[in-house]
């Protein structure tokens, strides 16, 4: 009888471990299908703004429903002076100075290109971390991130596709933009 429940449970603790899995699966592929159709929105948006005033106003509505999040919010959890001066540097870093560059950057190059690119920040993440905190990475990750710069570079830079000049250098732009969002 015990065995049988025990089985039972296991059943039912498998089907939750797949539905949870499912349900993670599911919720990246929505993320990464809205996250990369942003691109072509951004530009499309261009049409109506320059890019600085929609990364504002990108910004201004995302504060205020942060905002009232915050103020529906019980817990309310005040950070150290610390925490406040890395939270300080990482907005001007990773939300100002990168989607600064990100907007530019997507003004001059093609939309698929500044997907691919930014595709790649994983990459340069590992790759600083390596170089800076001297974090160990397999040779597997290593020649993984070599693969994916080489073909970040192969992809968005090719003489067949380069319409101009702007489309380089937005490329270029995407690219610092990656190492800012690494910091």
């Amino acid at each position: 009888m015990d065995t049988m429940m025990a089985k039972q449970q296991k059943r039912l603790k498998t089907r939750r471990v797949r539905r949870g899995n499912s349900l993670y699966i599911s919720a990246s592929i929505i993320a990464v299908l809205l996250w990369s159709t942003s691109f072509v929105g951004t530009k499309i948006a261009y049409t109506s703004f320059p890019p600085l005033t929609l990364g504002a106003a990108r910004f201004v509505i995302a504060a205020i429903i942060l905002g009232l999040i915050l103020l529906i919010k019980k817990d309310k959890l005040k950070p150290s002076v610390k925490d406040i001066g890395l939270m300080s540097i990482s907005g001007v870093l990773g939300t100002t100075l990168y989607f600064s560059l990100e907007n530019m950057g997507v003004e001059l190059t093609t939309a698929s290109n500044a997907a691919i690119i930014v595709a790649s920040y994983p990459a340069i993440t590992a790759l600083m971390e390596f170089l800076f905190f001297r974090k160990k990475t397999s040779w597997v990750k290593a020649i993984g991130i070599g693969v994916a710069m080489i073909g970040v570079y192969q992809i968005s830079y090719s003489p067949e596709t380069q319409t101009d000049d702007k489309q380089l250098v937005g490329n270029i732009i995407l690219i610092v933009a990656g190492f800012i969002f690494a910091l």
